[in-house]
Order: C-alpha cells, then structure tokens, then sequence
C-alpha cells in the first residue's frame, strides 16, 4: 500500500505516540503534496485491512471537541453516521449515513484531510517570521480566516 495512505490512515495512533499535532502528521505524511494519492477509494483500500485504524478514527472523532469540525459516529443500530458541525450554523446539514465502516471512516478521513489541508494552506500563507503553528492558528477563525483584533 502507498506510504502517503497508510500514513494518513495511521494519523490518530502516531499522535498518541509521537505526541506530534494533526496538522504536523498530515504535512509528514506527504498528502499536501500529493492531494490525489489520499482518494476515498484508496484510504478505503488500505483501511479494510487494518481494523484497528478504522477503530481509531471513531475514538478521534469521539474525542475531537473543535468546531467546525467534521464528526463520525456509531450507531445502535449498525449504523455509521458522517457529519460536520459548526456551531455558527443554526441548521445542521444532515449526517451521511452508512452501513459499511470502514467506507464510512474512509469518507471521514478524505474530508478531515481536506479540512486540515486548507487550514495548513492558510498558516502558511500568514506566517510571520518565527511563528509556529500554533501561533498562527491562534490568529485564525475556524473557516482559516484572519480573527478580527
């Protein structure tokens, strides 16, 4: 499988254990510059074989408590549910519901790279000298936009 795959599939256990940030593991893994190698078919394909990770995608996201963000659920019912949240937004759209998990972690993560990319895309492009990251992110709205002062 494609390194850049399974790199971005692995993203939620190398945070726990390199103890690097999101936005630092989806620069690593190589995606930003190869956005076409991280499809939903092909996170898809890497992820039926590694269980865990899927596993480990539905903890992030459980886990997750930043807005807009887009969210993913297990359902009674056999269900997995695909959403975004922004609490700016009065109306929600509605989650994408799927039966198969391991599409709908696939589909989870295609959206959460995207979001992350755009965001990386914005840092970039307002980093003053010396600033981290984080600095700029500070100065950033959740939509990647410069906060008002």
């Amino acid at each position: 499988m494609d390194e850049i795959v399974e790199a971005v599939c692995r993203l939620p256990l190398d945070h726990r254990s390199r103890n690097l940030s999101p936005v630092e593991l989806v620069r690593q893994s190589g995606c930003l510059r190869d956005a076409a190698a991280v499809s939903v078919d092909r996170l898809l394909d890497c992820l039926v074989n590694h269980p865990r990770w899927v596993d480990s995608w539905f903890e992030w996201s459980a886990d997750n408590r930043s807005t807009p963000e887009w969210w993913l659920s297990s359902e009674a019912s056999g269900e997995y549910r695909l959403g975004y949240y922004d609490p700016a937004n009065r109306r929600q759209p509605h989650p994408l519901v799927f039966t198969d998990k391991a599409r709908a972690c696939a589909e989870f993560i295609s959206r959460y790279v995207e979001q992350v990319a755009y965001l990386v895309e914005r840092v970039d492009a307002n980093r003053g000298p010396g600033e981290t990251d984080l600095d700029v992110a500070l100065r950033l709205d959740g939509e990647g936009r410069l906060a008002p002062k």
